[in-house]
């Protein structure tokens, strides 16, 4: 899978909003200082963005066969 990094966007983390890079990698989110990216990924210019690591993405919910709800987190609602 490809990694993904979200740049120039504002980060919520301990109930504010700050600079960060967000590197999405196997559905894994990882929050880095900004600044250059590895080459390779995909890089989304979120500028003017908030980005809420962690959120559930309700948009992609399903049942599975035992009855139990599931839904994407937003890091792979981008895959």
């Amino acid at each position: 899978m490809k990694e993904r990094y979200l740049v120039n966007g504002q980060v919520y983390l301990n109930r504010s909003f700050e600079p960060k890079t967000v590197k999405i990698s196997g559905g894994v989110i990882h929050l880095l200082e900004p600044g250059p990216v590895p080459s390779g990924g995909e890089v989304v210019d979120a500028a003017g963005k908030k980005i809420v690591p962690g959120f559930l993405d309700l948009s992609k919910r399903t049942v599975d066969r035992n009855g139990t709800f599931r839904c994407a987190f937003l890091s792979e609602a981008f895959s």
